[in-house]
């Protein structure tokens, strides 16, 4: 941006300390001026030619500080394991003056705006929240500003199929009898999950969901093309160990119909 001034005089321009007019940058001088006291960098340059005075205005835009990502490398875990040593990472888009972090752990030293953080020495064997503080001026009026990453514990729901005349004929005995760590599995925090059935003709699809997950009705199962059900039911309730030594109880879900190889359900 440029401003032309003729006549002009010859004092020297004046330092503001509130966001500017051109005509305030403008009113006095030959010399450049630079706005300190505000967040924004204002620079006025002047330049002569024969008797023309042109004033330019370079303006760069307050940016104020984001956290762009937060982020740890083991964010989902099973219950039952024991998380020692792990990564936090995250990058700002300017540099910052401070920076803390959360649960006893120290912020490394002040290098640029991208940082890669091990953890040792931990004991963490449930959910946790690490809270990144940062602020890029702690003279201002500006709060820091704060982004969370969390390690979370869950457990696995298990899906088989299991050939039986009746699916109420499946007991304690029939479910462990299961091989577990060979069944599909998936590990979850909540109940929701979609999956696509395999059962054959001469088959049941079944799935072992944690309790905990209070997954309470058949009618939470929905097809995702249809919204049919699949009339899912649950038969019994089991304790079962995961790979990681951690027992919980789980409900045993049972579809009513046999040979639904390729419908996909989703638990809501």
């Amino acid at each position: 941006m440029a401003n032309t001034c003729k006549p002009c005089n010859t004092t020297v321009f004046k330092t503001l300390s509130a966001n500017p007019s051109i005509q305030d940058l403008i009113d006095n001088g030959p010399n450049n001026v630079e706005v300190t006291s505000v967040s924004p960098s204002i620079t006025v340059n002047k330049t002569t030619i024969g008797n023309k005075d042109t004033f330019e205005l370079d303006y760069t835009p307050f940016i104020p500080l984001s956290i762009n990502s937060f982020t740890n490398n083991l964010p989902l875990q099973l219950k039952g394991v024991t998380v020692t040593d792990f990564v936090l990472s995250w990058a700002y888009n300017k540099a910052v003056q401070i920076q803390t972090l959360n649960n006893g752990l120290t912020a490394p030293a002040l290098s640029g705006i991208s940082y890669t953080f091990p953890v040792t020495g931990q004991t963490v064997t449930s959910n946790i929240t690490y809270q990144l503080s940062a602020d890029d001026n702690t003279g201002d009026a500006n709060a820091a500003i704060v982004a969370n990453t969390s390690i979370l514990f869950g457990n696995y729901i298990y899906r088989t199929q299991i050939a039986i005349a009746d699916r109420n004929s499946i007991n304690t005995t029939i479910i462990n009898a299961l091989n577990l760590p060979t069944l599909t599995k998936t590990i979850r925090t909540t109940r929701n999950i979609t999956f696509t059935c395999e059962s054959d003709a001469t088959e049941y699809e079944v799935l072992l969901v944690p309790s905990g997950f209070s997954l309470t009705s058949g009618g939470q199962f929905k097809d995702v093309n249809t919204g049919f059900t699949g009339g899912w039911g649950k038969v019994l309730d089991i304790n079962l160990t995961n790979e990681a030594s951690f027992t919980e109880q789980y409900g045993v879900w049972v579809a009513s119909n046999k040979n639904l190889n390729g419908l996909t359900f989703q638990i809501i």
